[in-house]
């Protein structure tokens, strides 16, 4: 038998965007994204909380920095 006032939250973490009272997406910004790229480099277009919108600023910021490097 479970006990209905132990309930826990489920609490998800979405480090790349956040929603904002009015209903619209805050983007991270580009120091973020390019701090998460120096760490986790091309892995991080593998992340599943991540838009279709940050997909590409995550892509065109590594064609960037490969770019970049030459």
């Amino acid at each position: 038998m479970t006990n209905s006032k132990n309930t826990s939250i489920l609490s998800i973490d979405y480090p790349h965007s956040h929603f904002i009272a009015n209903g619209y997406k805050a983007y991270a910004p580009q120091s973020e994204i390019n701090a998460d790229i120096a760490v986790k480099e091309s892995s991080v277009l593998f992340d599943p909380n991540l838009d279709i919108v940050e997909q590409q600023r995550y892509r065109n910021a590594i064609e960037k920095r490969n770019n970049d490097s030459w």
